[in-house]
């Protein structure tokens, strides 16, 4: 049979090149394109409809209908066919397939369809399973403090389901199946500690990468469940688990650690150092800790103002000031700042004091219920900030200053640690609450950074709030610039606050009194933030502000600049800085922080320690920062007598503080 096919095959093929031979002095030029085609693609051809032919030679259908018939042939369908005959057997499946692509499958046949290779594939999969092996991955999984789920390229769906199905079991679960593919699970995988355990699923295509990712994490200190095509070798991992990703960190109260991971629409995740739970916890006590922990680590209490700090305010609502780095191991976590700058004490009033403190606790209270509420960390951050912009103490929305021109230009970013993503718009004049602008450019926009009327007509697309320029204005800002202005020269945040009410004893009772602030308005750096980590182990950033007074129209600061005023990064950390912002530029003072951690494997309290009290004042850096990361530590370090701030953690008290 094999003999007569080849026989019919030539056959066919010693016909169909005669006639074309035969034909081709009295064929038009585009017939003789297409007759040289098929004599040198004869079975190509006789699977090509007639639109088919037509197209790969450039002509029409009606050209290869004519060609068919200058041939002798009553049409197309007639040359094809003498062009098929002797290939019938080698066409057969391929014409099988066309039609069945070229049918209209009913609906029900579909869903059977599916139906039935689901079916298939389960009874695969329980019949593949080893009992003993998946027992030990189930113990493996509850006595996990965090579950880290590998899976790139195809894998990457089955890695999500994994995740979804077993937060029902475990409350901190978390995907590594991104678009950044191995590199962004390597990166995520970093700082994994004892205690963590990695599963790791994987087609062909990405097996190596995963094996030697699984294995890279277990010279940290992970465990690992690995589920791949060869299934002897995951029952071998499964059966014998190996330590994965874990970056050996001090416990509770030694050093920070920054690393958690999520995607940037999922859930969140939390952490907790073994030491705090003990070793010999039952899962339920295990768990809960985890997802306090995590939080607290986002509000960040660690430097609050240098080591040994002290207390400086009552004992309720604004009590101590906390030291550099304190470990927290229970809620979720917001912290907060508003601009860091020089003591004035002695001009200080408690009416005065009180008032700042009674907006850092409003502000603090309100993102603290976003958390407790089962909100992001990116939520608890935008709602800490809008409330921040809107309050007139501070310079950022509502009581921003002025430009050099009498004008507000507004600043903000934002930033999210479980994907990387960031918005941030700059020089804004009518937008109420550009932190809600920046949101909006990192979630509905492909671009990081929006600037001037461009950032408005954005917002406005997205509907958000839009003000009148007049509704920043406030007396006590406006002296501050005519003041500046008749000095000619830039102040920062509430410059010229204090001169203007000195010299303004002649008119005070025509004008509103310039508030006594707590801190220096002549040497305070004019910004607020937010840090956050919510009750999944995520983090967020960001950052607002005014700018300085005085400055020239069009200047940017550190605040829209992802890396400088704002970072986030669920592996290491979130940063929120306020400071002198052409330093923290040069810097890139938020980044150099998670750097840190990510290079050095130092604590965060090490890291935000050397960025702000020793590289920023080599090039005359002033101001502080606020950060937290994944395990529930932060730091709150400013190299300036005092910084606005503030922290709260689920479930307790908010902390304020303004001194060291």
């Amino acid at each position: 049979m094999i003999h007569q096919s080849s026989v019919a095959s030539s056959q066919a093929e010693q016909a169909i090149a005669a006639r074309i031979a035969a034909a081709m002095p009295t064929l038009t030029p585009i017939h003789r394109r297409m007759g040289e085609y098929v004599l040198a693609n004869l079975f190509r051809a006789a699977t090509m409809r007639i639109d088919e032919l037509a197209s790969v030679v450039g002509a029409s259908v009606a050209t290869a209908n004519r060609f068919a018939r200058a041939l002798g042939f009553d049409g197309y369908p007639q040359f094809r066919e003498a062009l098929v005959r002797g290939f019938e057997a080698t066409l057969a499946p391929v014409e099988r397939l066309r039609s069945a692509q070229e049918s209209l499958a009913a609906g029900d046949d579909v869903v059977d369809a599916s139906l039935e290779q689901a079916a298939s594939n389960l009874h695969l999969t329980r019949t593949a399973i080893d009992s003993a092996a998946a027992e030990a991955v189930v113990e493996a999984i509850l006595a996990a403090r965090r579950v880290f789920v590998l899976g790139a390229g195809t894998s990457a769906f089955l890695a999500g389901l994994m995740e979804h199905n077993l937060m029902a079991y475990h409350d901190n679960v978390q995907s590594l199946a991104f678009i950044g593919g191995p590199s962004h699970a390597a990166r995520r995988l970093f700082n994994c500690d004892k205690g963590d355990l990695v599963i790791g699923i994987a087609f062909p295509r990405y097996v190596d990468d995963t094996i030697e990712l699984a294995r890279r994490a277990a010279t940290r200190g992970a465990t690992r469940a690995c589920a791949h095509r060869r299934s002897a070798l995951a029952a071998r991992a499964i059966r014998r688990p190996v330590v994965v990703c874990a970056f050996r960190t001090p416990a509770c109260g030694e050093r920070g650690r920054g690393r958690s991971r999520g995607d940037r629409s999922a859930v969140r995740r939390g952490c907790v150092s073994r030491q705090t739970l003990g070793e010999g916890g039952r899962r339920s006590h295990r768990i809960r800790p985890a997802v306090a922990y995590r939080s607290a680590l986002r509000v960040g209490v660690g430097e609050y103002g240098r080591a040994g700090g002290r207390r400086c305010c009552r004992k309720t609502s604004h009590c101590q000031s906390p030291t550099q780095t304190q470990t927290m191991n229970t809620n979720a976590v917001i912290a907060i700042h508003g601009g860091a700058g020089t003591i004035l004490r002695a001009s200080l009033t408690p009416s005065a004091e009180a008032e700042y403190h009674a907006a850092l606790h409003a502000v603090l209270s309100a993102g603290q219920r976003v958390l407790a509420d089962g909100g992001s960390a990116l939520d608890a951050v935008s709602e800490a900030v809008r409330l921040l912009e809107d309050c007139p103490l501070f310079n950022a929305g509502r009581g921003a200053v002025y430009t050099a021109a009498g004008t507000h230009e507004l600043d903000a970013a934002i930033m999210d640690g479980s994907t990387l993503e960031a918005g941030a718009v700059c020089c804004v004049k009518r937008v109420r609450n550009p932190v809600l602008a920046a949101r909006s450019v990192l979630e509905r926009s492909e671009h990081v950074l929006f600037t001037g009327e461009g950032a408005e007509s954005f917002a406005a697309a997205q509907g958000l709030e839009f003000v009148e320029p007049a509704y920043f204005d406030t007396e006590a800002r406006h002296r501050q610039w005519l003041l500046a202005r008749d000095q000619q020269r830039a102040m920062l945040d509430h410059d010229g606050a204090s001169l203007a009410a000195s010299s303004s004893s002649s008119s005070t009772a025509a004008q509103e009194p310039t508030p006594h602030e707590p801190i220096d308005p002549n040497r305070k750096f004019g910004t607020v933030g937010a840090v956050a980590l919510d009750r999944h182990g995520h983090v967020a950033a960001a950052t607002s502000t005014g700018g300085v007074t005085n400055k020239q129209l069009g200047r940017v600061g550190d605040t829209p600049l992802i890396g400088a005023g704002c970072y986030a990064d669920d592996a290491t950390c979130a940063v929120s800085t306020t400071g002198s912002g052409e330093m923290f530029m040069r810097m890139v003072a938020a980044y150099d922080v998670a750097a840190q951690m990510a290079y050095r494997n130092v604590s965060l309290h090490d890291a935000a320690h050397d960025v702000v009290m020793n590289r920023l004042p080599k090039i005359d850096g002033r101001g502080g920062l606020i950060a937290v990361d994944a395990r529930g530590n932060i730091a709150l370090p400013f190299n300036t007598e005092g910084m606005y701030r503030g922290f709260a953690r689920v479930g307790e008290t908010p902390v304020t503080a303004i001194y060291r």
